[in-house]
């Protein structure tokens, strides 16, 4: 049975006084004296109040105890629970004001950072460093010395893991069997997504500011699973606590030398409202400009020309006033569309080679932004490579309409998923549009017809489009004016992969994404 949450709670997710005040008051919590031996005292910890611990199997085991902020849930009839299990109903706060939570470092209700203990253990000497996204598929994939990635880790066959991963963004294990000996799984920022067969892990699983994704047939655990959220999808899941995981995470926390607001811009789900007064208000064009100049001093004329060129589209796409603290997942992927609807001065569309041109020139210049110490990381690298220009892929995965019918004759693992996905084959509208999109924003006219409204991220611009019966017959049951009309995954991995499995199942042998669907508006 699921619990849910009756009342809102103070987000304990990372607070600005937790970091300011985490080195000393770790000192308050625990004595010196016995900080080489103080153990985390839980296997499962998710630190976010608006969601928690999520387990949809049939059976789950837990050998230890468990902590979410937010609320634990559990689709297994008889759950076998040897510990403690609390969750946002069962914490109290009657010992402790408010003033004294924000000042007393707790962790029974604080994430616990340890970067830099991973970094100086696991990631340093002997450590196998890949700039950007780093995909390695195979039939067997054995990793026996550490890997980091800058940007995100993909490892998809029968994984063997007897070393450290890590990555800055996203960290997938996908294909047969995952055994994971002694290992540390780790994303700096983002998701942690295993979706193997079966998986077997002796180690720890470590997404601070993340969400941990588990859907395998069987999965088995021998260490510490610590995120914001954890989803355990699957037949049978079984976890059992490890002291010495324990003792390697400790209690005391590290201070951060970024901000909340950091990590929130590597976050950026296309939702806009962030706060980043923080970051540099550089001018992107003039940074731009200033590179120009750079690679002609340099005698490298032909990329000088083509950093001009670049320039010259990012200012029809957005204009001249970008500043490098715009520059996120969202402005890019404006950006890539942008390329695919403009025309040369031949009044022609863009080759493949040119679209795929001026975006890497736009990542090559954030790449050096983030050596600049202007940004912390290139937003790029949030970008799916199926979602980037490729040059040399003139044609892009369209689904035809017979595809289309297929799709929707065949079941989905995700009702939801399937509707919203069929609900933007019917209209057009992206996936950040109709991740945002809220009962409010449906609006009646002329008898039974109905129109959306969309504003634009690129202009700021109100539009409303007129809606389908096709598209209004994917739509769910309402709910409240202000909620979402559809509830999805908040990782892109995880939407993908079960696109991937239904349309394979409907027999179609393409890499289908939201982006697909975008460009196919359809009427049947």
């Amino acid at each position: 049975m699921f619990k849910t949450k009756t009342k809102a709670r103070l987000k304990r997710m990372l607070s600005g006084a937790l970091a300011l005040a985490m080195t000393a008051s770790a000192a308050a919590v625990m004595p010196a004296s016995a900080e080489e031996t103080a153990k985390y005292p839980y296997a499962v910890f998710a630190a976010d109040e608006d969601a928690g611990i999520t387990v949809n199997t049939d059976s789950f085991t837990l050998n230890g105890n468990a902590y979410t902020n937010g609320v634990f849930s559990t689709t297994a009839q008889y759950p076998n629970i040897n510990g403690t299990v609390t969750d946002a109903d069962d914490i109290t706060d009657v010992d402790n004001t408010e003033e004294e939570t924000e000042d007393v470092f707790d962790v029974n209700k604080d994430m616990i950072l340890i970067h830099t203990k991973l970094t100086s253990k696991y990631f340093t000497e002997g450590c196998d460093t890949y700039d950007e996204d780093y995909t390695y598929s195979d039939m067997n994939v054995n990793i026996n010395d550490p890997i980091y990635v800058t940007g995100r880790l993909n490892l998809d066959g029968n994984i063997s893991l007897n070393d450290a991963v890590g990555a800055v963004s996203d960290v997938d294990l996908t294909g047969g069997n995952l055994n994971g000996n002694n290992t540390v799984i780790y994303s700096k920022f983002g998701d942690i997504d295993i979706s193997n067969s079966q998986a077997t892990v002796n180690g720890l699983i470590y997404a601070p500011f993340g969400t941990v994704t588990i859907d395998c047939d069987n999965f088995n655990m021998n260490g510490l699973i610590i995120a914001q959220n954890v989803v355990i999808d699957g037949y049978g899941a079984n976890i059992n606590y490890s002291s010495s995981w324990a003792e390697l995470v400790g209690t005391e926390s590290e201070e951060l030398s970024w901000t909340m607001d950091d990590w929130q811009y590597l976050a950026d789900t296309d939702e806009d409202g962030f706060s980043v007064a923080h970051k540099s208000k550089i001018n992107f064009i003039a940074y731009m400009r200033a590179q120009v100049n750079s690679y002609k001093e340099r005698n490298s004329i032909a990329y000088s020309k083509s950093v001009r060129v670049t320039i010259e589209h990012l200012k029809m796409y957005r204009g001249e006033n970008i500043t490098l603290n715009q520059v996120n997942k969202s402005f890019l992927l404006g950006f890539i569309d942008y390329l695919d609807k403009v025309e040369s001065k031949h009044h022609k569309p863009l080759s493949e080679a040119s679209k795929t041109l001026y975006y890497n020139v736009v990542s090559i210049a954030l790449n050096k932004a983030v050596k600049d110490d202007l940004i912390p990381l290139n937003p790029a690298t949030k970008i799916l490579y199926s979602d980037r220009p490729r040059k040399g892929n003139a044609t892009k995965e369209y689904l035809t309409l017979d595809e289309v019918k297929e799709l929707i004759k065949t079941p989905c693992k995700y009702d939801m998923l399937k509707r919203a996905f069929l609900f933007a084959c019917f209209c057009g509208l992206r996936y950040s549009d109709i991740r945002r999109l809220t009962w409010n924003k449906m609006h009646k006219v002329d008898g039974n017809k109905f129109q959306v409204e969309i504003k634009q991220q690129k202009t700021g611009e109100t539009l409303y489009l007129p809606l389908s019966e096709n598209a209004l017959s994917w739509l769910p049951e309402q709910k409240e004016t202000n909620d979402n009309i559809f509830l999805l995954p908040n990782s892109t991995t995880t939407i993908e992969k079960h696109l991937g499995i239904w349309s394979k199942t409907a027999g179609i042998n393409k890499h289908i994404t939201f982006h697909t669907a975008k460009h196919h508006t359809i009427s049947i």
